[in-house]
């Protein structure tokens, strides 16, 4: 048999049940930001588009920020959750992995390789795939998450490849919010068991610690597949598909001007047997992620205007598909990678009216393994490296009292094919009181990974040609505020990729090539209403047009993305109910067959203050049950696979 080119699993089951009423736990000592003005969030700081924190307002692109207290308050259980909730985003669930499109793009079978993801500035995409991690595999606790940054379009100016459709940068919670000891519980339908611990303090000395370690255990689902609905076949069901376990770790800690973190962790998922040529009646298809993280920073003042930091830094990945095919044959598929980075940069405004940011980074991928084998027999058995270096500056000039000129060029240099230079601009200002106006340019690039360069059925046969991709975008921003209580933006963008990377047969082998183009427009809204009782609505709708060269619709793009989160107290009761709701338009799977829209609601409740020293979380996901498809890759044998049905989670927290 042929390589397996199986690194997607999914996961499925059916219907859950719906049970009683009670509240959500993570209660956090620190204020809670859903009953703040709107000028006080606007003032929160943010790094994902510029790597040092600036405001919302200033930073060179449309920021968007998902605060801990909406992770809480919306029973968000993954990143892919929390992020499915901004404009013009949504999620691609092949039952094994979570992808991300943005405004219109999301290609079948890629994984998330045009985002960068990082945690408090440091890069977990891994080595190998050059994947973001985004559902339940991210090696991270919900609850350690102060706030999710996400600024749309290229970012390749100052953080090189993979940033592309956006900077995705995860801030976690420190030592001094927590202050203390945190338990937390939760048990739910398909047989969910979750249970995490955490620890922060600050000491007297400087010394600021977070630890944290946390697991999960669930049985899966049940799904009908009626592709494989045969007497044989139990009349395509699948049942208890998608099961997982996981376990994580977290450890943060920070003296004076040293900041040491270390993360990571493990997920063993149940695939289900819709791969193509797999023995759908079996249940011991499997896919094990494993991942790690560790960096060391240093930062110190020199003099009044200027910061110097560094930082080292490590990362490994590990991974394992089991998938048995028909005839009792059980093809293995692994990948190992481990990646060592350092960077050093400057930070000034010694020079009045200036803010600059110049650095270098280097990083040498020292392991890049892939293998795969059936009992016998060896398809592919790979050990590269690779390495990259690079150069950065921006400089954020205000050229009058109410505008920012921000210029940024960034210079990478790759062992493979040589060299990407991707410059941004962005003009700033303020128009009037309370409204302000950006307008955007960019340009970026993805390095073809490791996976595209080398993954083929012959070992000896590579895809040395094979170029980066690119992309130029521009975009215009308006944003307003309107008292203490109403606050809206919309977006004009138009951008442009060029040379993606495809999988084509040559000579009867498939390889990766740089062909196809893609062209996309639209427009996206979104507004934040602070409403009396302590009532706050957040809307947002985007409409976008994505095109192939030949002018056909690219697949898996929505023409219209819509959601709407309400969140009130309810009255008398202690609790605080939230309403979330996600519309995606109508789309195109791999053989052009339409997929229909979706619409997805979520019902969260939570206690607002502690009983008996506990706080409780309610939560239905897929409330009304609705039976959504979703579009996956050629290496399924359906085109489209069922998304999760209806599921229970209840938790409970303490805090001493």
């Amino acid at each position: 048999m042929s390589v397996s080119m199986a690194r997607h699993m999914p996961h499925p089951r059916r219907a859950a049940f719906i049970l009683l009423l009670l509240a959500q736990g993570a209660a956090h000592a620190d204020t809670d930001l859903t009953g703040l003005p709107l000028e006080r969030l606007l003032e929160m700081r943010v790094i994902a588009a510029s790597s040092y924190e600036q405001t919302a307002v200033e930073a060179p692109s449309a920021v968007s920020i998902i605060t801990a207290d909406e992770i809480r308050s919306r029973g968000y259980r993954t990143v892919a959750d929390a992020l499915a909730s901004l404009p013009g985003l949504y999620v691609t669930n092949d039952l094994s992995y979570s992808y991300l499109g943005s405004r219109g793009f999301n290609r079948i079978g890629d994984y998330n390789s045009r985002f960068l993801l990082s945690v408090n500035g440091l890069r977990t995409n891994d080595a190998l795939y050059d994947m973001a991690y985004i559902g339940s595999e991210f090696p991270l606790d919900m609850a350690l998450i102060e706030r999710i940054e996400f600024a749309p379009g290229p970012g390749s100016s100052i953080y090189g490849s993979n940033a592309m459709l956006g900077v995705i940068n995860i801030v976690t919670r420190s030592g001094a919010d927590l202050s203390g000891l945190r338990i937390a519980s939760a048990v739910g339908s398909d047989g969910l068991r979750e249970l995490a611990t955490s620890f922060g303090r600050r000491y007297d000395s400087g010394l600021e610690v977070l630890a944290s370690v946390s697991g999960l255990r669930s049985a899966g689902q049940d799904f009908h597949f009626p592709i494989f609905d045969t007497p044989e076949t139990r009349g395509g069901l699948a049942t208890g598909q998608g099961g997982e376990h996981y376990r994580r770790g977290y450890l943060r800690a920070t003296y004076e001007g040293f900041d040491l973190e270390m993360f990571g962790g493990r997920r063993d998922k149940n695939a289900p047997s819709v791969y193509a040529g797999l023995d759908f009646l079996s249940n011991e298809n499997k896919i094990v992620d494993n991942m790690g993280f560790a960096a060391i920073r240093y930062q110190r003042q020199v003099g009044a205007d200027t910061r110097v930091e560094a930082r080292l830094s490590t990362s490994r990945y590990d991974y394992a598909g089991i998938y048995p095919y028909t005839g009792g044959i059980n093809n293995r598929d692994d990948a190992h990678a481990r990646s060592q980075a350092g960077e050093l940069r400057v930070v000034s405004t010694l020079w009045e009216g200036n803010k600059v940011v110049a650095g270098m980074e280097v990083e040498d991928d020292t392991r890049l393994d892939q293998r795969n084998a059936d009992p016998g027999v060896v398809y592919l058995d790979r050990h590269d490296s690779g390495r990259h270096s690079a150069m950065y500056a921006q400089d954020e000039l205000r050229i009058a009292d109410r505008w920012l000129l921000n210029a940024g060029l960034r210079y990478d240099k790759y062992y493979t094919f040589g060299s990407s230079v991707n410059p941004r601009l962005a003009l700033i200002g303020e128009v009037s009181p309370g409204t302000n106006v950006k307008f955007l340019y960019g340009s970026a690039f993805r390095a073809p990974n490791s996976y595209e360069l080398y993954y083929q059925a012959n070992s000896a046969a590579t895809s040395p040609a094979l170029g980066p991709e690119r992309s130029r975008s521009i975009e215009a921003v308006i944003e307003q505020q309107l008292g203490e209580r109403l606050r809206w933006r919309a977006s004009l963008f138009h951008y442009r990729f060029d040379s993606l990377i495809d999988q084509v047969a040559e000579d009867g082998i498939l390889v990766f090539r740089n062909q196809g183009s893609v062209t996309g427009h639209g427009a996206e809204f979104s507004a934040t209403v602070m409403l009396p009782a302590d009532i706050r609505a957040n809307a947002s709708a985007s409409l976008e047009d994505v095109r192939q060269d030949d002018g056909q619709r690219s697949i898996n793009s929505p023409r219209y993305t819509a959601k709407l989160a309400l969140e009130a107290p309810l009255a008398g009761s202690g609790l605080r109910g939230a309403v979330d709701l996600t519309a995606i338009g109508p789309r195109l799977d791999r053989n052009r067959g339409n997929v229909a829209a979706s619409i997805t609601t979520n019902l969260v409740l939570t206690s607002q203050r502690p009983w008996h020293g506990a706080r409780f979380s309610f939560a239905l996901y897929n409330l009304l049950d609705r039976h959504n498809s979703e579009p996956v890759s050629d290496y399924f044998a359906p085109a489209q696979v069922p998304s999760l049905a209806r599921s229970l989670r209840i938790g409970i927290e303490w805090r001493y």
